[in-house]
């Protein structure tokens, strides 16, 4: 979905919000002809991110800091921004993509990307780790279409994307019965590993709301 609205509307330059650790920017490096940078809050993600550039030999501009301490003055303005987990550990939807917006150049695009956490992977890390859960709030498509409208961005794209898997789930992080991970564990890698294959080969659950396990809502500035 991320490469689909790339390819369509060929930015010159790419910023990914939230880059700690990023796989993404080297492979949009490589596969593009953008220049690409991230903004992340930690020390660690940015270096992290850093050393992903640098292992991929392409270049890239990490920024350390805080989004709501940095602004475009600072960051310069990018035709393709972009997010993957962000915005739902925000109280206020509206702020954060406002914020999002302000290094996003006129004519650009902005795309904000949520756990799709009213649906069946929702459903199991309600039951399994609670506690990360709580840090999350639950985002829909609609409420990602209407701050867009809001805010006035336009050509709005928006839905549900991926494929049903059950790796999605961070299993073995902040669970609720750490005793039973040794019997739980092995019976969900392997029954990711069955379920994966028999879905990837009949094209089942791909951007079904129910199964998917990402939300998005991308839109022109």
């Amino acid at each position: 979905m991320l490469m689909t609205h790339i390819e369509k509307t060929r930015p010159r330059t790419i910023l990914e919000v939230g880059c700690g650790n990023s796989t993404w920017l080297p492979y949009l490096a490589k596969r593009t002809s953008a220049r690409v940078a991230g903004i992340d809050y930690s020390e660690q993600g940015c270096e992290l991110a850093r050393n992903n550039l640098a292992a991929s030999g392409v270049d890239g501009d990490i920024i350390c800091g805080d989004i709501f301490q940095l602004n475009s003055q600072e960051t310069g303005t990018f035709d393709f921004v972009y997010s993957l987990g962000l915005v739902e550990h925000f109280d206020s939807l509206e702020t954060v993509i406002a914020r999002l917006g302000q290094f996003v150049t006129p004519g650009g695009v902005l795309l904000s990307e949520v756990p799709n956490l009213l649906s069946i992977h929702g459903l199991m890390v309600y039951a399994y780790q609670p506690e990360l859960l709580a840090k999350h709030k639950i985002v829909t498509v609609r409420q990602l279409v209407e701050t867009y409208e809001k805010l006035q961005f336009h050509a709005i794209d928006s839905g549900a994307v991926g494929i049903f898997s059950m790796g999605i789930v961070a299993w073995g992080i902040e669970q609720r019965f750490p005793k039973l991970d040794p019997l739980i564990l092995p019976l969900v890698r392997f029954g990711t590993k069955v379920t994966d294959r028999i879905l990837r080969r009949g094209g089942c659950y791909r951007g079904v709301p129910l199964f998917a396990p990402f939300l998005y809502a991308v839109g022109k500035k």
